[in-house]
């Protein structure tokens, strides 16, 4: 099949948005299949199309890419004030569609695929795929949501586009893909449950050979290392019950005092701090700043225990974060923690079935919090014994693989039983 990939992030862009289109369109590759991108080129300031892309185009997934300081003065009062908080999300919304509107023109030189996969966010690409299904109304359309439009704080105006957008998105789309459960259900999409499939995020094993090409070495310092990349979502991703259960460790065991090491890299260092010093334990925080995934991976390696962090309340439910995937290929204990009032997360779900590790639970806390407790230390104590019990069949359908040779299936089905 002819297959068009349209996505705002694609390789080699560090943004977590490029992972997803990045991995199905190299094992769509792999299938067999021809597959072209259109994607956003930020020097270009626009979007442009590659056509028939090789192998080559996979290599080096995410490079190394230089970035600015996250955590001076100056960005966290800029990123965090009033103004911005309340103007940004229409900035944003207003530059996405112009450049949308920007490539528009360029739809009447396209070919004919059999198949358009689109993703979002953000908005442009599944506009710049709608438009492209009206020209060619045999193809077929999957729009894909890694996340859904609306989202707990999003601005009352956007909230009203966005209601129009899913509809001119959904009701167009012959397939629409989500990444769980919870978005499967949410009120933003369910009428479209005939059209809906669960298609969820994954690991890709060829990351297991990525190397750092810099010099750049974590101390162990003998300490037990828990660690944390990525965002913390304005402190949404909450650690504080980590620390109060370490904290608790080392009342109850002096022997542990100095022995804890939470290393955080990303640029919310502030609210992991704040989760700390409500246990007066910020001295076991050690920020490494914004690093590239290949340190990040590093960092993971020589880590005891792996943390993830999410919510589930009734207004936002089913919220897996990619990382997730990524600790699969680690073969070290992952600690999931999970503030709202909703029990069962899909989190927990996934923890559970793959027994890759234990989840809190805010929604119960009692529980959560003493079998979290005993579950790191017997993991100190036997530090390779989770291993025994590893569900690999479980771990093996969240595959990137696996995850395209599904949606190759699904297209495939849909254009034979509709289109032959």
């Amino acid at each position: 099949m002819k297959i068009l990939i349209i996505s705002r992030y694609f390789n080699p862009s560090q943004k977590i948005g490029a992972i997803r289109p990045t991995k199905i369109a190299k094992y769509l590759f792999n299938l067999g299949h021809d597959i072209s991108i259109i994607i956003y080129d930020d020097t270009k300031k626009g979007f442009y199309l590659i056509e028939n892309i090789d192998s080559t185009d996979f290599e080096n997934t995410f490079s190394l890419i230089k970035k600015e300081k996250p955590n001076s003065k100056n960005n966290i009062k800029r990123k965090h004030s009033f103004i911005y908080d309340k103007i940004y999300p229409y900035y944003s919304l207003i530059h996405d569609l112009r450049d949308y509107y920007a490539f528009k023109k360029n739809l009447k030189i396209l070919k004919s695929y059999d198949a358009v996969f689109s993703t979002f966010s953000t908005h442009s690409s599944h506009l710049i795929a709608r438009k492209y299904k009206v020209k060619f109304k045999n193809t077929v359309w999957i729009s894909d949501f890694r996340d859904l439009p609306n989202q707990e704080g999003t601005p009352y105006f956007i909230k009203l586009y966005n209601k129009f957008f899913l509809r001119k998105i959904c009701n167009l789309a012959n397939l629409i893909t989500v990444v769980s459960d919870g978005m499967a259900n949410d009120k933003q999409i369910s009428k479209y449950q005939n059209k809906i499939l669960k298609l969820s995020n994954g690991y890709d094993k060829s990351d297991l050979h990525i190397k750092c090409k810099t010099n750049f070495e974590f101390e162990l310092n003998n300490k037990i290392n828990f660690t944390y990349t990525g965002q913390l979502y304005n402190g949404k991703r909450d650690f504080s019950p980590l620390f109060k259960i370490l904290s608790e460790i080392i009342d109850e065991n002096p022997t542990f005092n100095n022995k804890f090491r939470v290393n955080y890299a990303g640029s919310d260092f502030m609210y992991i701090l704040m989760n700390a010093r409500k246990y007066n334990l910020e001295s076991i925080l050690v920020n490494w700043g914004s690093i590239s995934r290949e340190h990040s991976l590093k960092l993971q390696e020589i880590s005891d225990f792996l943390l993830i962090s999410t919510w589930n309340t009734k207004r936002e439910k089913g919220i897996v974060t990619g990382k997730l995937y990524e600790y699969m290929l680690s073969n070290k204990p992952v600690l999931g923690f999970v503030s709202g009032e909703v029990k069962n997360s899909e989190i927990k779900k996934i923890i559970s079935k793959t027994r890759i590790g234990y989840t809190f639970e805010e929604a119960d806390f009692l529980l959560s919090h003493t079998e979290m407790k005993k579950f790191i230390l017997d993991t100190i104590k036997k530090p390779n014994n989770h291993l025994k019990n590893l569900n690999t069949l479980e771990i093996k359908s969240y595959d990137y693989e696996y995850i395209a040779k599904r949606l190759e299936e699904e297209i495939m089905d849909y254009y034979e039983s509709v289109y032959k």
